[in-house]
């Protein structure tokens, strides 16, 4: 009943109260999502020092997080291909 006197869904509602049961007045404040952290740094045309050496880190931190990536799905690969017989090893068997 509720829902319909707002104008909004069951649902809604029910996670509301979930979450206001859970952590109180607190559960019911907007949570701040992770976003590009990037962001700041590229919308902006002068960077302090210190912002510059940041916004490296962070260009850094997102290019290990690419190839740690990367070698994980090449350590995948090569463990999906060495679980497969090779097609030439049964003619050297005889």
């Amino acid at each position: 009943m509720l829902a319909r006197e707002i104008g909004c869904n069951d649902r809604q509602v029910r996670n509301w109260v979930k979450a206001y049961q859970a952590e109180g007045e607190a559960g019911l404040e907007p949570k701040k999502k992770p976003g590009n952290p990037l962001a700041r740094y590229e919308r902006r045309k002068e960077l302090t020092y210190e912002e510059q050496l940041q916004y490296q880190v962070e260009l850094l931190k997102r290019e290990l997080v690419k190839k740690e990536a990367e070698v994980l799905r090449l350590k995948n690969s090569t463990n999906e291909r060495g679980a497969m017989p090779k097609e030439n090893d049964s003619a050297d068997v005889c």
